[in-house]
């Protein structure tokens, strides 16, 4: 593991002096990215990058704060400042809350939950084993077949899918999308009424139909399956795009 310290920053130069933080952030960010640094690499003090780039320390600390809040930057004994590899699903988790997003961010995540359900399907048929076919029953059999499986149920059935592909950071990025999975529910008389006003007859897919298509073991059959099952989000997505 090598360890660069970052004391060519000649090019380096601040463009706005009324967002100094973000601007001392920005650089940084830039020049992480066109040196080609690497976690393990070693940048520069508080102090020696407070001189090189003409700003306070209380800035650039500022700046460093939140890029060590993102996992960017570590300290360490001895090393000073060291770049490590960022936790992607955990930033995400950080920022993916309903009540702090627009109305067109949620859309595009409902989106994504939809997209990524369909795109695992080709690694999950690759993977998957009696077990997991077990393990997806026994959640399925937790329910109450004479009400609506509560939430904890849908994500738990949900995950055990994703797991099934053996793609961690795909596995670390649904799990970031649980708050959608509680919007869902918690919004669930809007996507009711929508399925209700729709012009054409709703064909329903459940957990169950999800999991009988896992044993026939036909990737594009299961592939329909999710899209039925997820039918709600495709009229939720189209509705709100088009008001």
């Amino acid at each position: 593991m090598s360890y660069i310290i970052i004391n060519h920053m000649e090019s380096l130069r601040l463009q706005d002096p009324t967002t100094l933080a973000d601007n001392v952030e920005k650089v940084l960010f830039d020049y992480i990215k066109e040196e080609g640094l690497r976690p393990g690499d070693r940048i520069m003090t508080e102090e020696e990058l407070s001189s090189q780039l003409g700003v306070s320390r209380n800035i650039v600390r500022e700046a460093l704060s939140r890029m060590r809040a993102m996992g960017m930057i570590s300290s360490r004994k001895k090393r000073g400042m060291v770049l490590q590899t960022v936790d992607v699903s955990k930033n995400l988790g950080r920022i993916i809350s309903p009540p702090m997003l627009d109305k067109a961010t949620l859309i595009d995540l409902l989106e994504l939950r939809l997209w990524l359900e369909k795109a695992i399907a080709p690694s999950v048929f690759s993977n998957i084993t009696e077990q997991d076919i077990s393990d997806l029953e026994a959640i399925l059999n937790m329910a109450n077949p004479d009400i609506i499986a509560p939430i904890s149920l849908e994500q738990e059935f949900h995950s055990r899918i994703f797991s099934i592909a053996r793609n961690h950071t795909v596995t670390e990025l649904q799990q970031s999308f649980m708050p959608v999975y509680r919007y869902v529910h918690d919004n669930i008389a809007e996507f009711t009424a929508l399925d209700q006003a729709n012009d054409k007859p709703v064909i329903k897919a459940s957990h169950q139909d999800i999991l009988d298509a896992l044993r026939k073991g036909d990737v594009s059959n299961y592939i329909n399956v999710i899209d039925t099952h997820l039918y709600s989000y495709r009229l939720y997505i189209n509705h709100y795009r088009n008001v």
